[in-house]
């Protein structure tokens, strides 16, 4: 017997038996109500906007160093050798100067676009989580349009390129974290997974695209 408020409450026979029994009403298991939370996460999940999976850091622990520390002191160290260079007494050093301003100039502007450029990027069910180190944006899968990874450099600098313009623009570059392999020639982990999560997201959605 089940008591509900004051008064007693006998379960008439039911095949349900064991299904639990709310003020005298056998409720279905399978029809438990769910929030709206639950729901909102199931439409999520059925557009492709949620892709099962843990969460997983996809850029490099190092990507501050990287990102402001090594160019910042590369850029200061030549900056400061052509001065030293350009107000030298000695003649040869005169002649130095404008080497070491083309090597400065043209470092300078290596690092301004794979270097500073840097973000971090955190994979979760509901896309990555991009940021600078002073602010983060949230970019769901069914945005991602291709993911890049130029193999031709050690660090593996990978490129996200969106669908459309986000709080960093459409195009996010990050380092991905290190992983020590001789088979230079085969995609990087965090790079296979990222476009595994993309490409589940877009066949959800309806999406028919490759990511590559």
């Amino acid at each position: 017997m089940w008591r509900c408020s004051s008064s007693r409450v006998r379960p008439a026979l039911d095949l349900r038996l064991f299904a639990p029994v709310v003020c005298g009403t056998v409720v279905d298991p399978l029809e438990q109500p769910t929030t709206s939370t639950d729901t909102q996460r199931a439409e999520a999940r059925m557009e492709g906007k949620i892709v099962d999976g843990p969460t997983v850091r996809l850029s490099s622990r190092l990507t501050f160093f990287h990102k402001l520390v090594f160019p910042t002191m590369w850029i200061l160290a030549f900056a400061s050798g052509t001065l030293l260079l350009s107000i030298s007494r000695d003649p040869t050093a005169h002649e130095l100067a404008p080497i070491f301003g083309l090597v400065t100039l043209l470092g300078g502007s290596f690092l301004s676009a794979i270097s500073f450029p840097l973000k971090t990027v955190i994979a979760n069910q509901d896309g990555i989580v991009v940021g600078n180190f002073l602010r983060q944006i949230q970019v769901p899968y069914d945005q991602i349009a291709s993911v890049r990874e130029n193999k031709w450099i050690s660090t593996r600098l990978t490129t996200i390129w969106l669908r459309a313009d986000s709080g960093f623009g459409q195009k996010i570059k990050f380092q991905p974290y290190t992983h020590r392999t001789f088979k230079f020639w085969k995609d990087h982990p965090a790079v296979v997974l990222l476009r595994e999560r993309v490409q589940a997201a877009q066949d959800a959605g309806g999406v028919s695209a490759n990511v590559t």
